[in-house]
């Protein structure tokens, strides 16, 4: 069988200089395309929607006890606010829920969430909350962040503004949030 020589591709010609490498690709003016990911901005304040939560937390301390927020209520001015963002974060979670079988995932969504992102100082970057935020039931009394069922008396209170690092109530926070260690 003779031997067939292997077919080398012959090497180019190495372009002498930039214009003339310029010439060979003719380079156009092409616009780059805006990010696809554009940031939220409120229909009504124009903020953020971390930004305008961490105010949303900080005005519900500040209210009167007769006019303090549920977190529904919260969720509603969340969703009067940015309407078209929490429509897409709605239709995803119910899709999630869909594929779990009909076992609704944990929500980073919720409410408490944002709550307790606020109460450690990660809400918004940089700025730490003047107070601690609460949940408060209908009557505007303090319950239990996990339901709105438990009100919760002056000695759960205290040991829930200790977990955030406030001194007491109506204070900034006197050492950061240090998360519990869980032993395997």
């Amino acid at each position: 069988m003779p031997k067939t020589k292997s077919r080398r591709p012959e090497p180019r010609k190495k372009t002498k200089s930039l214009t003339e490498f310029a010439k060979k690709i003719k380079p156009l003016k092409t616009p780059d395309l805006p990010p696809q990911i554009q940031k939220t901005k409120g229909k009504v304040t124009d903020l953020g929607m971390m930004q305008f939560l961490f105010n949303l937390f900080l005005l519900n301390e500040k209210l009167p006890r007769h006019n303090k927020m549920t977190n529904e209520e919260i969720k509603r001015q969340l969703y009067r606010e940015f309407p078209e963002y929490m429509a897409t974060r709605k239709d995803i979670l119910e899709e999630k829920t869909r594929k779990a079988g009909g076992r609704r995932p944990p929500d980073p969504n919720s409410i408490n969430y944002y709550r307790y992102l606020f109460n450690i100082g990660k809400l918004v970057k940089n700025s730490t909350p003047p107070l601690c935020s609460f949940r408060y039931n209908i009557e505007g009394e303090k319950v239990s962040s996990r339901s709105a069922d438990k009100v919760i008396d002056a000695v759960d209170t205290k040991s829930y503004l200790t977990r955030y690092g406030f001194d007491r109530e109506g204070t900034p926070p006197v050492k950061p949030y240090v998360p519990k260690r869980v032993n395997a």
